[in-house]
C-alpha cells in the first residue's frame, strides 16, 4: 500500500496440500516456486517479469543475461552486475526497509526450512542448503529464477 504497487502473490495451492515441505527440496522448490510463478505468468498473460538475481550470487546464475527470453515471456534481470555490497549501499542510501533476518546474521533469505544464518566469513549463500548448486542448476533448467 505504502508504495502503491500492484502486488501479485502466486501460490500453487494443489502442491501446498499434497507435498511434504522440504522433504525433497528440488521438488518442493519446483512446485512451490517455479510452478507458482509459471501459473501467474499464464494467468496474467505477462510478456515480461523482473527479477533481482545477481551474477555473483551463485554459479548457476553467473551466465545469465539481462534479458532472458523464454517460451512465453522474457525475464528481465536489471541488477545482474550488482554485488552484495552494491545492494546494501543502494538500500541504505535510499533508506529502504529490509527483512529483519538480515539483522540476525542471514545474508541470503529463502524459504524457512532451507535457510539458516550465514556461516561467519563464508559466502553470501552459506546459510542455504549446500547441495543447492546442483539443485539450482536443474531448477533453472525447469524455469526457476
Amino acid at each position: 500500500k505504502e508504495w502503491n504497487l500492484n502486488l501479485v502473490i502466486a501460490r500453487n495451492e494443489e502442491a501446498i496440500k499434497s507435498i511434504q515441505i522440504a522433504k525433497d527440496r528440488e521438488k518442493c522448490c519446483h512446485l512451490l516456486k517455479t510452478e507458482a510463478l509459471n501459473m501467474a505468468i499464464r494467468e496474467n498473460e505477462w510478456k515480461a517479469i523482473m527479477g533481482g538475481i545477481r551474477w555473483d550470487e551463485q554459479e548457476a546464475r553467473s551466465n545469465e543475461k539481462y534479458f532472458s527470453p523464454r517460451k512465453d515471456h522474457t525475464r528481465v534481470h536489471p541488477i545482474l552486475h550488482f554485488t552484495e555490497s552494491d545492494i546494501w549501499n543502494y538500500m541504505n542510501s535510499r533508506n529502504l526497509p529490509h527483512h529483519p533476518l538480515y539483522d540476525k546474521g542471514y545474508r541470503s533469505i529463502g524459504c524457512e526450512p532451507c535457510t539458516k544464518p550465514s556461516i561467519e566469513g563464508g559466502a553470501e549463500r552459506s546459510g542455504r542448503a549446500q547441495d543447492k548448486e546442483e539443485i539450482m542448476r536443474r531448477l533453472r533448467d525447469m524455469g526457476y529464477f
